[in-house]
């Protein structure tokens, strides 16, 4: 696995913040795994209301796809649908742009 855009990760975050239309001051909570059911995403469905009563400016970004991407979308709890993003499955030339 090349690990060196990881390593300079703070070198895109502008980048990728404006591309991903998340402002400056949110703070983003972001997963990266399969969509499936073994992966514990409801946990974090679940656990997201919480954080969002104590941080309303968190945005959780998803990225994956698997047998649950359908479901996982719209099991967003009521309320919280604009504070979830599923980008689905990002391949190595997407995320090198």
């Amino acid at each position: 696995m090349d690990v060196e855009p990881f390593l300079r990760a703070d070198e895109r975050r502008c980048e990728m913040r404006r591309r991903l239309r998340y402002p400056d001051d949110v703070v983003v909570v972001g997963k990266i795994a399969r969509l499936f059911h073994l992966k514990g995403h409801e946990y974090l469905i679940t656990a997201a209301a919480q954080v969002v009563r104590r941080c309303p400016f968190v945005r959780f970004l998803l990225v994956g796809d698997g047998s649950c991407a359908g479901h996982s979308s719209s099991r967003s709890p009521g309320g919280l649908t604009g504070y979830f993003q599923f980008l689905g499955l990002v391949g190595r030339r997407r995320s090198r742009r």
